[in-house]
């Protein structure tokens, strides 16, 4: 299980709707909202926040449905990662002294990149005023990852800030690899040099 509460703190840009991509909203007592799309990965397409009693997009959006789904094809922006975030060098990896071998996705560079739930479409599982569940079941049907799972992704928002929790349910009889992400593009109008981020990890990782 594994679970990542963000809390944002930010300047101000514009408020930018995506008016042409079908989306669930989710929101607090503040009436600061998130807007999710089962359709494109259990992807957050807007993200607004209250500052002053101003509401800020905090998200880079795009209003126009072509471009948005060129765009987060290319880019992956707010998707969730799955099975593994990041690359896999030349798309190739051990695991237990088997050596597996996945598809590049990521052409010019012949990596594998970002796992296969991106562009999947999952489904409501729950619906409240201020959280969503959503889950898709990967059949272990690509070259290279043959593990079935179950992946449950619930947003919650309140007063704090946002959660997300993700949930993985191995449908396969042996142990899988698994790493896990989500890929934000956060749009000010400001320099990132004056703004922060606070992660509340309670562990971290040496390299």
């Amino acid at each position: 299980l594994w679970v990542a509460k963000i809390r944002l703190f930010f300047d101000k840009t514009n408020l930018n709707e995506k008016k042409s991509i079908k989306k669930t909203k989710i929101f607090n007592s503040k009436n600061e909202f998130v807007e999710i799309s089962a359709d494109f990965g259990a992807s957050i397409l807007n993200c607004i926040f209250q500052k002053e009693n101003t509401d800020f997009q905090i998200i880079k959006t795009e209003k126009n449905k072509e471009k948005y789904i060129e765009d987060y094809n290319k880019y992956f922006n707010q998707a969730k990662l799955s099975p593994f975030a990041n690359r896999i060098a030349n798309g190739e990896y051990e695991f237990r002294g088997e050596k597996f071998k996945l598809f590049a996705n990521e052409t010019n560079s012949g990596h594998a990149l970002h796992g296969f739930v991106h562009n999947k479409k999952f489904s409501i599982a729950s619906k409240q005023s201020n959280s969503i569940s959503l889950f898709y079941e990967y059949p272990g049907d690509v070259e290279g990852y043959k593990y079935p799972y179950i992946i449950i992704v619930t947003y919650t928002l309140t007063k704090q800030g946002l959660e997300c929790k993700t949930e993985i349910e191995n449908l396969s009889k042996k142990s899988m690899p698994l790493s896990d992400g989500w890929h934000p593009y956060f749009s000010f109008d400001c320099l990132v040099d004056n703004l922060y981020l606070k992660i509340p990890s309670e562990t971290t990782l040496d390299r």
